[in-house]
């Protein structure tokens, strides 16, 4: 007899066939989010990477720093920064001798001070008059091998200049000498610098022969 309902064997496979359907699309929900957990992971895990090639410092860890390289001072820059030998660093300068105090040395310098030297148009008349070469030796003169500080001066001793001749010290209870300049005091002596040392004089060294 028709009753006008599907056969209970027809109701029993399509429901069997929506239930497989519905397991079937859960399962492949299930497969991609577990996908996209696992993707999500790798991209953690390339983060971690990245973390590894740029590592990223704790809060209120301390940051490791590299030491600055430590600055060079030499005769000159020590001139310079000291104050009172501007006369000489540009007489220095027309020299061409700058490079030549910038170098290992270790250099003592016995170096005029402003008060020492001409200065305005007395110094350029002293520099126009003097040939180049006359300069260089003059100021080579003031110029002495190796590191003599004032306690090491001793009355009577004899430095040799890189201009190739002699300095002569005197020492007496007014104080010391080189040739006829005194060696300054009141931190005008036994300035420091990484290639020498420099004693501030009074008075210009004149070469002669």
């Amino acid at each position: 007899m028709k009753t006008g309902f599907p056969p209970p064997r027809l109701v029993l496979v399509v429901s069997v066939a929506l239930l497989s359907l519905f397991v079937s699309t859960a399962s492949a929900r299930t497969v991609r989010k577990r996908k996209l957990d696992r993707d999500y992971d790798r991209t953690d895990n390339s983060r971690d990477s990245e973390d590894r090639f740029f590592p990223v410092t704790p809060a209120g860890a301390s940051v490791p720093v590299t030491p600055p390289v430590p600055e060079t001072i030499d005769v000159v820059e020590r001139m310079i920064r000291k104050g009172g030998f501007q006369t000489l660093i540009k007489l220095l300068f027309t020299a061409d001798l700058v490079d030549t105090l910038k170098g290992p040395g270790p250099f003592t310098v016995f170096a005029p001070t402003n008060r020492a030297l001409p200065s305005g148009q007395a110094l350029e008349d002293f520099v126009v008059s003097e040939p180049l070469s006359e300069l260089r030796n003059v100021l080579a003169y003031h110029v002495v091998p190796g590191i003599i500080r004032s306690s090491d001066l001793v009355d009577g001793a004899r430095l040799m200049t890189v201009q190739g001749t002699e300095i002569v010290v005197s020492i007496d209870s007014t104080g010391a000498r080189v040739n006829t300049a005194n060696i300054l005091s009141g931190g005008m002596r036994d300035i420091q610098a990484d290639n020498g040392i420099i004693h501030g004089i009074d008075g210009l060294l004149m070469v002669y022969n």
